[in-house]
């Protein structure tokens, strides 16, 4: 029975914690929100049998829990900031978990849904930033032809830093992109991946890029074709090809 409450104090801590690691921008670890969220159950659920003075000793919980959780130096603003956020989030959040978990289910089980909702919720706001990010760096691009133009998108990557042997910057192109243009392969570059180091051909490349205010720059580059290419853009630039 002890296991049990002591679990249930762990997962509302933990979430309570965690909120307030959010609030106040302490990037804490799982592990230190471990630590924070093992010494507020291990209190709570023996607070009983040991029988002190119960506003003493949760203040001294929550002022090591409110250290804990602050990687490195913490100043004593940060440590009170820390110590007020934690209350004022247990008094709104938590006592509305309690209130619900008395007549729908356990507070492990309550705790542990709205944990999922708050990783979906956050895990879908981190995609629809890096969406927005990606189209506000999507580019319009033209690739200059013998027989006229092919429009296509372009994608300004500052972690594009490939050089070819004379040390001009080298874009990337996708293999559907490549399929539609007469080319002869001038070479190869080797790339770095995930999976390890890959050889892929290059091309000679005339483009025109379209930067804001109807601004665009003519570039004549080597451009390195790859058939892996995940991304919603045909052409991925070098990081000097900025505006």
């Amino acid at each position: 029975m002890l296991v049990l409450v002591i679990l249930n104090n762990f997962a509302i801590e933990y979430l309570a914690w965690a909120l307030t690691s959010k609030i106040t921008r302490c990037e804490s670890s799982a592990l230190r929100l471990s630590f924070c969220a093992i010494l507020s159950a291990l209190f709570t659920a023996t607070f009983p049998i040991i029988n002190i003075y119960y506003g003493v000793a949760r203040f001294l919980v929550v002022a090591v829990s409110s250290i804990i959780l602050k990687p490195g130096y913490i100043s004593l603003g940060t440590w009170s900031t820390n110590m007020i956020t934690y209350a004022l989030v247990s008094f709104a959040f938590l006592g509305a978990t309690y209130m619900f978990s008395s007549s729908l289910t356990s507070p492990l089980a309550v705790c542990g849904g709205i944990t999922v909702v708050l990783a979906c919720s956050r895990y879908l706001i981190n995609k629809l930033n890096k969406l927005r990010i990606e189209r506000q760096t999507t580019l319009l691009a033209e690739i200059i032809l013998d027989y006229g133009l092919l429009q296509c998108t372009a994608y300004y990557d500052t972690g594009n830093t490939l050089y070819d042997k004379n040390n001009h910057p080298v874009v990337v192109i996708c293999g559907k992109l490549a399929e539609k243009l007469p080319f002869d392969v001038i070479g190869d570059i080797a790339i770095s991946s995930v999976t390890g180091i890959k050889i892929l051909p290059l091309i000679n490349l005339r483009l025109k890029v379209y930067y804001s205010d109807h601004k665009h720059k003519l570039y004549d580059v080597h451009a390195a074709i790859s058939n892996e290419m995940r991304r919603m853009h045909d052409i991925i630039l070098h990081r000097d090809m900025g505006e």
